[in-house]
Parts: C-alpha cells; sequence; structure tokens
C-alpha cells in the first residue's frame, strides 16, 4: 500500500507538507499509510480524507477541522499534544485507536471508533479534553489509569459528552445505533464502515407494494435487518438484502436498514439513512385501456395525474395518450421516452415541470399549458414537426423557449415572461392566422416572426406592423419595392397634410421605399404585392408591441385628402375598433381591395356601428391590417389611443381586411355595377333612432370613392352634399313617402345596375321605389334591378331611393316627378310642397298675362296658400336648388 510521511507543517492538502509531494486520501485508488512526525498537519474544514493506517510519531501533530476516515487503525506514538478536532469535524476509526506514552488530546464533534480504544505505557500519563465531543466506541475502552476516570459511564449515553476536562463518557454499539438518528444527514453514509449509500425504495401507489433495496455488491458474509419506525422504536421486517413492503398507505414512514458482519470484524455495524416510499399517483401511462389521456385505467395507479406528479410515457404499450374531450390533463415533469407520443386534440396539456426525453408530443391540433412556479424550459424538438396550436405561459418565474417554435393560433403568456428565443413564428394560411392575446399582463421576449397570407398577392394591400422594430425592407422578400423596368414606386405611406412645392394641396400617397426606413406603430403602409394573383405569405419579423399606442391626426381641409388619415392595427392580434379610445375622429373605418383588372387601382368598403357595406367587415380589425379613418373636423386635432384592452382572444379570418359575417337583417342594401362585372359596389340604409339626414360620425360613413374604372361608385347624398356609404335613418312614418338622394360615379362609360340586395320589410317602408329624374322613371325594385346606360362622370341629382308605406298607382307615379300639387278652394289656390328635408323654395303666383300677382317662401313639405283670388287662369312656379317648375290652374267661382 505504501507509507507517505509527512515533511513539513502545513495544510494536508498542500503539496509541500509532504515528503515526494504526493497528498494522500484524496482520489487514492490505492488507501495509503500515513505518518505524521515533528510536524504540525491540518486537514481544512470541508475536506474528507480517507487513508488507510494513521501513525502520529514522535512530535507529530494532527489537526482535523474537516473529515477524516481511517479505513485500519489510528497509533499515537508522540509525547506531546498530538490530536485534536475543531468543532465540526468528524474522525472514523474503522480499526484500533492506540495511544502510548504521555498524550495530551483534545477532543470535539464525532469521533467513532469501530475497533478498540486502548492507552499504553505508564498511567497518569497525559491528559484528554473533552467540549461537546459526540463519542462512540464499539469496541473495548482501556485506558490504562489515563486519566484516572476515563472509560466511565453511567447510563444509556446521550449522544454528547458534557463540556468537562478529564470526563470522557462515550457511547458503545447499542448507543450508536440507538441515536443514529441524530448523526447530521451528511455524516450517515461517511460514518459506516460498510457503504449503504444505494439504499432506495420504489415509488409506491397507495395500497400497492414498494421494494427496499440496498445494491452493493461488495456486501458478503453480513446480515441484513431492514427496519420501520413506528413511534420512537424501530421494529425488524425483513433480513434480505432487499425487503417488498406492501398496503401501504402512510407515506410519511421511515425505513432503514442496519447491516452487521458474520463473524470476527472490526466493523461491527453499519445503519443507513433513512429514507421513505415516494406516493406514485397515476404516473406512468400503460395504455391498457385505451388511449385516452382521462381514463384513470390507462395509468399505473388508476388514477388521473395532477399538476404535482411527474409522468413517464414509456416506449412499448399497445396504446400511446390523446388528450381530447373531457379535462385538461395535468403533470408536473412529462418524460416521454423514445419512440413514444402524447397527441393534443382540442383540449389542453397543462405542465408545471419539464418537458423531458426525445419523444413526441404533437400538439398540431391542440394547447399546451406552461404553469411552473419556477422557471421552465420548452426544448429543442418537442412538438411534432416543431407546430403548436395554442400555447399559454401562466408562470411568474418565466419560460424560456430553445425550440424552433411555430404557433398556428394563440400564444398568451397570462403571467410571467416567455422569451422566444427568436425562434417563434405566428402561421398564417388560407384558414386562419396566428395572434398572441394581448388580454393579460405577462411580457414577450425575443424576435418574433408573423405571417400574413394572401389569397391573392395582386395589387395593393393596406398593412401595419405588430412590431417595434420593423422596417421597410422587410416587405424585400415578396414584392419589388420599386418597379423594376419603369421605376414606379410601390410602397407608400399616406401624408394627410401633403403639398407640393408651391404649396397647392396634393394626394396623401407619398412613395416610401427606403429599406432601412422604419414601420411605425400603429400607421398604415400601401405595398403593390404582384402582379399575379398567386397568393402571397408575406412574413416580417420584430419586437412585439404591448402597452399603449398613441397617433396624434389631423384634418387640414385638403383637396384631396378631406381629413382622412392611413392607420393600422399596432399589435400582432385583432383589435375591436369599438374598444380603440378616439377622440375627434369619426366611428367609420374604411378599407381597401385590390381590383381585378388593374394592380393600381380597388375598391373601398366601410364598417362604423355594426354596419358594414359589404357584409363582412366588422369591428375586429385583423392584424398587420391598415385602414383608413377620418378626423371630423378641419382644424381640430384628432387623436387615437390604441391599447391592450382593445386586443381580442381570437383569430382574425384568413382574408385580409375581413372577419367574421355581419347579420344583414338590419340593413338594407342596394349596388350598382357594369353589366357583366362581378363586382358591384354597395351603400346601406340602416334605422337607428335619433338619426338626422345630416352627416353624422357616430352613425354614418362617409363614401370614399374607387378607383377601380370596372366598378362605380354608389353613395347617398346628404343636404350639404357628402357623399355616405352607410348612411343612419331614423326611421318611416306611413302618412308620406320618404324620399333619400342618390349619388353615382362612373370612371366609364356602359350599362349600370341599381339593385336592391337586402331590406328587412320589418324596419324600413313596405315598397321601395327607385326614382330616375333624368329619364323620368319611377321604378318599382321589386321587380328587379333598374339597367340604364350612362356616361363617364358623378351623378348626384339624378337618382334617388322613394319609400312609401302603401303600393304606387299609376296616378301617383305619374306625379313622382312634380315639386308640387295644386287645388283650390273658395277662390284660393292650395299649395302641397315637395322639396326635400331642408330645401329652401320660392313660390310665385303669375297670372296669364304674365303678372307676378303673389310671391311667397317655402321649404319642405308644407302647405302655402294664395288668397283672394278672382275667377281665370293662374301659374304657379315654384323655383329651389333643385330646378323650376310651372304649373297651371283654373279658379272658378
Amino acid at each position: 500500500m505504501g507509507q507517505i510521511q509527512s515533511s513539513n507543517p502545513g495544510s494536508w492538502t498542500e503539496t509541500d507538507t509532504w515528503t515526494g509531494g504526493v497528498v494522500p486520501g484524496i482520489n487514492d485508488a490505492v488507501l495509503k499509510d500515513v505518518e505524521i512526525t515533528n510536524d504540525s498537519v491540518v486537514i481544512p474544514q470541508g475536506v474528507t480524507i480517507q487513508i488507510n493506517n494513521l501513525t502520529i510519531g514522535g512530535g507529530g501533530k494532527l489537526v482535523v477541522n474537516g473529515n477524516l476516515v481511517v479505513h485500519q487503525n489510528i497509533l499515537m506514538e508522540n509525547k506531546s499534544v498530538g490530536y485534536s478536532m475543531g468543532s465540526s469535524a468528524a474522525v472514523i476509526v474503522y480499526g484500533n485507536f492506540e495511544i502510548k506514552n504521555q498524550v495530551v488530546i483534545s477532543l470535539s464533534s464525532f469521533l467513532v471508533i469501530y475497533g478498540d480504544l486502548t492507552k499504553d505505557g505508564s498511567s497518569n500519563q497525559g491528559d484528554v479534553t473533552i467540549k461537546n465531543g459526540n463519542i462512540y466506541v464499539l469496541g473495548n475502552v482501556d485506558g490504562n489509569g489515563w486519566p484516572d476516570d476515563f472509560g466511565c459511564t453511567s447510563g444509556d449515553y446521550s449522544g454528547n459528552t458534557p463540556t468537562e476536562s478529564e470526563n470522557c463518557d462515550y457511547g458503545n454499539e447499542q448507543d450508536f445505533e440507538d441515536n443514529q438518528e441524530d448523526f447530521p444527514d451528511d455524516l450517515v453514509d461517511l460514518i459506516n464502515c460498510y457503504d449503504l449509500s444505494s439504499i432506495s425504495a420504489t415509488p409506491a401507489c397507495p395500497g400497492g407494494t414498494s421494494t427496499l433495496l440496498l445494491d452493493n455488491s461488495e456486501l458478503n458474509n453480513v446480515t441484513f435487518e431492514w427496519q420501520v419506525k413506528n413511534g420512537e422504536s424501530w421494529s425488524v421486517i425483513g433480513s434480505t438484502s432487499s425487503v417488498t413492503v406492501s398496503g401501504i398507505e402512510d407515506f410519511t414512514k421511515e425505513y432503514r436498514v442496519v447491516v452487521r458482519p458474520v463473524g470476527e470484524s472490526t466493523c461491527r455495524i453499519s445503519i443507513s439513512r433513512n429514507v421513505t416510499i415516494a406516493r406514485s399517483e397515476g404516473t406512468i401511462w400503460t395504455g391498457t385501456a385505451g388511449s385516452d389521456w382521462n381514463n384513470p385505467a390507462n395509468w399505473s395507479c388508476n388514477s388521473l395525474p395532477t399538476l404535482s406528479d411527474d409522468v413517464l410515457i414509456p416506449a412499448g404499450p399497445a396504446n400511446y395518450p390523446v388528450v381530447t374531450s373531457g379535462a385538461n390533463a395535468l403533470a408536473k415533469n412529462i418524460t416521454i421516452e423514445t419512440n413514444a407520443q402524447i397527441t393534443v386534440i382540442d383540449n389542453w396539456l397543462r405542465a408545471s415541470g419539464e418537458l423531458i426525453g426525445s419523444g413526441t408530443l404533437n400538439a398540431e391540433s391542440g394547447g399546451v399549458s406552461f404553469e411552473g412556479t419556477t422557471p421552465q424550459i420548452i426544448p429543442e424538438g418537442v412538438f411534432a414537426n416543431d407546430l403548436v396550436r395554442d400555447i399559454e405561459i401562466d408562470n411568474p418565474a418565466g419560460v424560456n423557449s430553445q425550440a424552433t417554435l411555430f404557433i398556428s393560433n394563440s400564444l398568451r403568456v397570462i403571467t410571467g415572461s416567455f422569451d422566444t428565443g427568436n425562434a417563434l413564428t405566428l402561421l398564417s394560411n388560407n384558414s386562419g392566422t396566428a395572434y398572441i392575446d394581448g388580454s393579460s399582463n405577462g411580457s414577450i421576449t425575443g424576435t418574433v416572426k408573423m405571417q400574413r397570407y394572401l389569397p391573392s398577392g395582386f395589387g395593393y394591400k393596406y398593412f401595419s406592423s405588430p412590431f417595434s422594430t420593423s422596417v421597410v425592407g422587410d416587405f424585400s422578400p415578396y414584392m419589388d419595392l420599386v418597379h423594376p423596368t419603369n421605376g414606379f414606386p410601390h410602397f407608400f405611406s399616406y401624408n394627410e397634410n401633403r403639398e407640393d412645392g408651391a404649396g397647392e394641396d396634393i394626394s396623401g400617397w407619398k412613395a416610401y421605399t427606403d429599406a432601412t426606413a422604419p414601420l411605425f406603430p400603429g400607421t398604415g403602409y400601401a405595398a403593390n404585392i404582384s402582379d399575379t394573383y398567386d397568393p402571397v405569405t408575406v412574413e416580417i419579423t420584430g419586437e412585439v408591441n404591448k402597452g399603449n399606442i398613441s397617433l396624434n391626426l389631423e384634418n387640414n381641409n385638403g383637396t384631396y385628402t378631406k381629413g382622412f388619415n392611413l392607420v393600422g392595427n399596432p399589435y400582432p392580434s385583432p383589435i375591436d375598433w369599438n374598444l380603440v379610445n378616439k377622440t375627434g375622429i369619426d366611428d367609420a373605418v374604411y378599407f381597401f381591395t385590390a381590383g381585378t383588372e388593374d394592380r393600381y387601382t380597388g375598391t373601398y368598403t366601410s364598417y362604423i356601428n355594426g354596419v358594414s357595406n359589404d357584409g363582412r367587415s366588422t369591428n375586429v380589425i385583423a392584424s398587420m391590417q391598415g385602414f383608413f379613418v377620418r378626423v371630423s373636423d378641419p382644424g381640430t386635432p384628432g387623436r387615437l389611443d390604441f391599447t391592450d384592452a382593445a386586443r381580442v382572444g381570437y383569430s382574425s379570418s384568413s382574408i385580409f381586411y375581413q372577419s367574421n359575417k355581419k347579420d344583414l337583417n338590419s340593413q338594407l342594401i342596394l349596388t350598382a355595377g357594369f353589366k357583366d362585372e362581378e363586382i358591384q359596389d354597395a351603400l346601406v340604409l340602416y334605422r337607428f333612432p335619433g338619426a338626422t339626414n345630416n352627416f353624422e360620425k357616430e352613425f354614418d360613413a362617409q363614401k370614399l370613392l374607387n378607383t377601380s374604372v370596372e366598378v362605380p361608385s354608389f353613395y347617398t347624398t346628404t343636404p350639404a352634399g357628402e357623399k355616405l356609404s352607410i348612411n343612419a335613418i331614423a326611421g318611416f312614418t306611413s302618412e308620406a313617402l320618404k324620399e333619400i338622394p342618390l349619388g353615382l360615379n362612373a370612371l366609364k362609360s356602359g350599362e349600370i345596375s341599381l339593385d336592391l340586395k337586402e331590406v328587412p320589410a320589418t324596419l324600413f317602408a313596405s315598397h321601395l321605389y327607385l326614382k330616375d329624374e333624368k329619364e323620368k322613371i319611377f321604378w318599382d325594385l321589386s321587380k328587379g334591378a333598374y339597367s340604364f346606360t350612362t356616361q363617364k362622370g358623378e351623378y348626384n341629382e339624378r337618382f334617388s331611393l322613394v319609400l312609401s308605406p302603401v303600393k304606387l298607382n299609376t296616378k301617383d307615379l305619374d306625379s313622382a316627378f312634380k315639386t308640387f300639387e295644386l287645388s283650390t278652394s273658395s277662390g284660393d289656390i292650395i299649395i302641397q310642397t315637395r322639396l326635400d328635408d331642408g330645401v329652401e323654395g320660392d313660390l310665385q303666383l303669375i297670372s296669364y298675362s304674365g303678372q307676378v300677382l303673389q310671391q311667397k317662401k317655402t321649404s319642405g313639405k308644407k302647405e302655402i296658400r294664395f288668397e283672394g283670388l278672382q275667377t281665370g287662369i293662374y301659374l304657379v312656379t315654384l323655383r329651389s336648388k333643385d330646378g323650376e317648375e310651372t304649373r297651371k290652374i283654373l279658379i272658378q267661382q
């Protein structure tokens, strides 16, 4: 084995302390004999030394502040204070501790001697000082009169020697066994002369069995005594290297094993640390009853796991778990072995711990929720195809993704922070677009990629960015920012107050093609993606916008911009327009759809107050969607305040700008379209109490004229000449007709049809007519569409919609174009004017010879009298902004 001697005073762990520079007792494959002579050697605190034999020779001294295990004997031959122990030291001697000649020993902490403690030489030579020492001598003690009362014991040893000089109380083998539970946990395995560190207990189901096992093949010629603690005493339950415990209900009980040699041995006894049996709550998947996670019969303990239970999905069962109908699946740490898998369909798997193993978690049609209280990690490759439908984070300590992740529906961070690892993509396809739910308080760090599927890349699309760090160049992979041959820009911003060099108003569109230019949150942009009709999926990257985002907008009464501003949804989720805070902004929103013939033109639709003129747009505005709003009054600033409260928790439709289809039962819809063209323009009338004939920003949407030559613009007009795509009317009275002016703007000549598409008879008049002033036609819309041929241009005084409570007869129809009716009574001429509400007129009574006899003012629908007239023929003329009409009447006395 070899012997190593000390050469200099110092720390045991230093090479200079030992002859030849070899430090004994640290990771030695073969234990060494050690001799300390004429030197003072110190074992530092926290260091454990294991050697074979130790000799402390003349003049030698050992100070133990750490741990010393001597597998054979200690022999002290010195005649001085040659041995001492610090307050937290431990010395274990598997053999004998022999003292010779005159010695002074200072002992503290734990001293365990499996063999004998003897003193040779003259009696009364030397001292022993014991300070709170825990001393056990399992062999014999012979002090040889040193000191006089050494070896004196009185009754059971309590496990500690009183703080007195020259008084050494110690424990024997029985005391060692009785007091073992009081040994510090870090010393239990070290004190044992047999290695019992492999003691284990298999987890058990309630009422089931557990195997208590000591796995040490080097334990030979020994006896085993397995014990269970009942109250304060230990009872024997087995005498082999392993024992099975059955009918387990109390999982707090403690077990241990005592090992003794067969025959003579210096290692008299070893006692293991105490163990308990872990409770297994259905944590191992068996699949014996099918694939339903929520069937207890598929789990090892016939009970479902909870958020506190580790779950094992082993490889090889006939069925692997599927989480579908029923309750959510719960688990702590989830281990999925190679070739094993979990499938989640239209349900949630909720984990409070880690995802472990090389198996597969298929959540392409389901969700996974991370609900721990310590940091959780999403490992690389855990999800099948790196795809998951929904992820939810509810962990105040945060979740860090090490995976490449594709989310097809939603990400919600309720509490804590989610670190994307810069490898998260929100997918978009013809079924929908993934989003980040902004309704919670959690945060997202790292970059995110967001896609937007377009069923056709043809023409302009209005975009906005959901990220704070996006730039124009993010669109470069999907489009030419500038036309490659003619140099025409294809990416635009919009300036409501744009002017030319002379200060004259011009179009608000401004080329914005610098690839490094930022995309500002809440701002809208126009991108002319492609000249083909192929689908395109646009993807941009950045750091997620969250929290309040405000825009200050203007109405400078520009000739072309008219207070309209291009804005956009600033979040990676749909927003509810009704929940956006608006100051000085009309309530309507306006969307653009590219045309099908020319990539540079298209049509506008609008939405307000639950009504849309395309039947598809709603208050829900998709992520990455740009749209127009209008500042209400020239010279008065407007302000939009987007907040997380406006973000909604469901995905928008895959079709850009639209969401769920609106119920049209409360709307009257008229359309205008060229012959043989599929796309038509629609205007909407809807009933709303308190509405007037004038434009009202809370109820009405103005008309943005279409730029597509193939689609005329159709609208109603107000007395102030404003064009409305959506018009609220107060109601309809049964006493009179109601006439609503219509306007039409056509960018080409051709045949146009005006048609009634939707009408709720319970809210509007029973009979609807289209009045054509130019052709003097009064068309019953119940017969179908009204067609006419027109020239390119704008027509704001030609058409009107007439609502009637009764079906009109031939006489009614003939008089439909008259602005007044005449009758006589006792020498008076009675005039019933039929002007539109708010329209003023001048009435003149003229003799047949041309002399003006009387003149009066009128407006709207009134009764006016010319009185005191003689028999004769008279002419009555009514002049208004709508024109002049003269009628003849005879008075007979």
